[in-house]
């Protein structure tokens, strides 16, 4: 009835919940998933080798555990990690390693209705994996790294120019966590949220706040900006627990799918590859308003960094390396490993700043 009627007016979860009443399960999702994994799998390994591998409908369990791997993935982000617990990721990476290298030393024939399964519940903590990390250095400051996926990104360029002076280096990547303020979605709302209560938890020596910015703070200022507003009352609670806040700016916006788009273009069009450079001042007059914005802020112990000089060349921002056509930007509008080569002095100057200042 609801897609029937609402059509094009659908939220973005009516679908999922149209369906879930349908069947009369609405609010036992979770648990209706787990039983077909659980029953799905126990008919799955009662049947024959062949039969059960080649037979779909003996085959759903495995969706459903990855439907189960989703729903603990979101119950898990709303909580609060323990301050020293290891990534989950890299234990499932471990085990799996482990597993193979056992088979490798230990060859046998494999009793695939065991193996089967096994590879697929790896799997499954694999993807119900948090994105966050707590390591141990030699030296006395905190630091914490906070953002959206532009965290995952960078993270490890930042923290190889510490050379272990932390005690504790921690980041956390949080889906539409802007870090500063939040957006328009219930999603970024609750990120900003978390982070707050991160910082107010651990009370890191240092903070950065590293994501790519969403469309609401490119918009026009407003008199009295209620963007700006939060964001001052962000930083202001942030300073409370921390010694030093560093920000990153804005930086020039990538095409979406740049990747496949450059490609294209070395095969089809490779004369015309320069103007797949950014024009500088288009991409500029994009950042303005983010760019008064941020001139608006008023802090104390924060300090906004660049990453966006690094790429300029004359009238452009490149977006890729000329001579060896290394590409800068990925399908996601991520920095590439090229791209973060670039950025290594702007995180060497902070770390040297940092170090020298602790």
């Amino acid at each position: 009835m609801v897609r029937l009627f609402l059509g094009d007016f659908l939220w973005k979860n009516n679908d999922r919940y149209s369906l879930a009443s349908l069947f009369l399960v609405t609010n036992q999702l979770f648990t209706t998933c787990l039983l077909i994994t659980i029953f799905g799998f126990a008919a799955f390994f009662r049947g024959l080798d062949r039969f059960s591998f080649n037979f779909m409908f003996l085959r759903l369990w495995q969706f459903s555990a990855g439907f189960c791997a989703l729903f603990w993935s979101k119950i898990q982000s709303s909580r609060l990690p323990g301050s020293d617990v290891p990534s989950k990721r890299s234990g499932a990476i471990v085990l799996v390693a482990l597993l193979i290298l056992s088979l490798c030393f230990f060859p046998r024939e494999v009793f695939v209705l065991i193996a089967r399964p096994l590879v697929t519940l790896v799997t499954a903590v694999l993807l119900a994996s948090e994105e966050s990390s707590v390591q141990r250095g030699n030296g006395s400051v905190t630091i914490m790294v906070l953002g959206n996926s532009y965290v995952v990104n960078l993270v490890e360029a930042m923290r190889a120019q510490f050379h272990y002076n932390y005690s504790e280096f921690r980041y956390m990547s949080v889906f539409a966590n802007y870090g500063i303020y939040s957006g328009d979605t219930v999603d970024s709302e609750q990120a900003l949220a978390f982070s707050k209560e991160q910082v107010e938890l651990n009370k890191p020596d240092v903070l950065f706040v590293v994501a790519r910015y969403i469309e609401n703070i490119k918009g026009p200022i407003q008199h009295k900006d209620p963007i700006v507003k939060q964001i001052n009352e962000t930083i202001a609670f942030y300073e409370k627990f921390v010694k030093k806040l560093y920000i990153l700016d804005a930086h020039p916006r990538y095409h979406e799918n740049f990747l496949d788009l450059f490609l294209h273009y070395v095969v089809t069009r490779p004369k015309n590859l320069q103007s797949l450079h950014l024009d500088k001042k288009l991409a500029d007059e994009e950042m303005r308003s983010v760019k008064e914005r941020f001139a608006q802020i008023k802090c104390k112990k924060c300090q906004f960094f660049d990453l966006s000089h690094v790429f300029i060349q004359g009238d452009k921002y490149l977006t890729f390396d000329n001579k060896t056509l290394l590409t800068y930007a990925d399908n996601a509008v991520h920095l590439t490993s090229a791209g973060v080569k670039l950025c290594e002095p702007v995180f060497r100057k902070i770390a040297k700043e940092i170090m020298n200042g602790f």
